[in-house]
């Protein structure tokens, strides 16, 4: 089985990306964050919702500046390769900081489908 640098978002499935944000080598701590958009190509993945959107943080069971990315069921992506685009908003920051620009993700189709 080979190995990837990528991070994989399988279409029709309950997959996760699950990332962790530093700032000086420190988990973050996400409480005040509002919203997390992830753009992906031309598709911006967008959560305002920590516990139920496609992009989830600040849960219980979550380490210090975990982000769980489930975009499996999102009908607008197009497999291929991509890299993703994170943006963090919160009351300070509230036109987000670009925590990071070059996020290697590939999209792959349902490996079970019959269509």
């Amino acid at each position: 089985m080979g190995l990837s640098n990528e991070e994989i978002i399988w279409i029709g499935r309950d997959n996760s990306i699950d990332l962790r944000l530093y700032a000086d080598s420190t988990e973050v701590d996400l409480a005040s964050v509002t919203e997390i958009r992830l753009a992906i190509g031309s598709v911006v993945v967008t959560s305002t919702d920590s516990a139920s959107g496609e992009i989830r943080w600040n849960q219980a069971g979550y380490d210090t500046g975990e982000i769980r990315i489930l975009a499996g069921s999102n009908t607008a992506l197009s497999t291929g390769r991509f890299n993703g685009a994170l943006v963090v908003y919160d009351p300070t920051n509230p036109l987000g900081v670009v925590w990071d620009n070059d996020i290697p993700i590939r999209v792959k189709p349902n490996p079970l489908s019959t269509a």
